[in-house]
């Protein structure tokens, strides 16, 4: 049965590294793309067209974030899981340790006397 709770112990360890490691920072930080321009390179404004295609495009950047956030919502539930299962594995092998040293100290006083 130890051996099936450190079987099990190992599979949560290697799922949480999986999620870690997929999730090194929240989305939405610098994407290396510059806000949108104010003029065009020969200092007219920007067609409607323009703006339009810069708005589509940051509508699209945000849907995209918040599907990543969504993602990594999730992650973090199962990694709350994984914490959770792992607690009560340790709970149960605590009490397990427990009864092998009642179990010890109650032989050790049948063999003394």
């Amino acid at each position: 049965q130890l051996d099936s709770h450190v079987s099990t112990f190992q599979q949560l360890l290697q799922q949480e590294k999986t999620i870690t490691q997929k999730h090194p920072s929240a989305p939405g930080g610098d994407t290396g793309e510059d806000a949108a321009p104010g003029e065009d390179q020969h200092g007219a404004p920007p067609s409607f067209g323009q703006q339009a295609q810069v708005h589509l495009s940051q509508v699209e950047q945000r849907e995209q974030e918040h599907e990543e956030l969504q993602e990594l919502e999730r992650d973090i539930l199962d990694l709350h899981d994984i914490h959770q299962e792992l607690a009560g594995m340790v709970e149960v092998q605590g009490e397990q340790i427990t009864t092998i040293e009642t179990e010890v100290t109650t032989a050790q006083d049948r063999v003394e006397h």
